[in-house]
């Protein structure tokens, strides 16, 4: 995300190094899901709208539909106008993180980046969670960061930090990358 700047080696996107990459492009191709929801008081459809200003109503309700939110929202009084955070609609943790992993979806930027998500999460929402990175893999770079090593799963590379060091585990060896 460029936050920090690599002094030794290349990280690249393709064969591009993201140096070489304007930060208002980067952040184009890259959503970031942290372990804090981040949710707003305004409604349902206008978390959307923020992430995708043309987005339509048809993507918002098939995007929650995925995530198990739309039957909740089309339980308040006012569906997806009914505003969050006000005396008729506050969100669970796992909620919020439904709504802010289908914010992410609705973005659809081909890399993602998941800091922590299943710390908040029942076990319906870690289901879920589960099948959308499973479903997002197939046309996306998916980057995970976690310390709990058992959510990790159907991966292509799983590297690991030890001692300021990155290795590559690929299950029968560890090698210094």
């Amino acid at each position: 995300m460029k936050m920090y700047d690599h002094y030794e080696g290349t990280i690249q996107i393709g064969t591009t190094d993201i140096k070489d990459i304007p930060i208002k492009q980067l952040s184009e191709h890259i959503s970031v899901l942290s372990q804090h929801s981040y949710i707003f008081s305004s409604s349902f459809v206008d978390h959307f709208r923020w992430v995708k200003s043309d987005v339509t109503q048809v993507e918002v309700e098939s995007i929650c539909k995925k995530v198990l939110l739309h039957d909740y929202i089309m339980s308040l009084p006012y569906g997806y106008n009914t505003i969050i955070n006000s005396q008729m609609c506050k969100l669970s943790g796992g909620m919020s993180q439904r709504l802010a992993v289908a914010r992410v979806l609705i973005r659809n930027s081909p890399i993602i980046i998941f800091d922590e998500i299943e710390n908040s999460l029942d076990i319906e929402s870690k289901e879920v969670y589960r099948k959308i990175l499973q479903d997002l893999s197939k046309d996306h770079t998916i980057i995970v960061i976690t310390h709990n090593h058992k959510s990790l799963f159907n991966f292509d590379a799983i590297l690991k930090v030890k001692n300021g060091e990155l290795f590559l585990d690929n299950i029968s060896q560890t090698q210094k990358v």
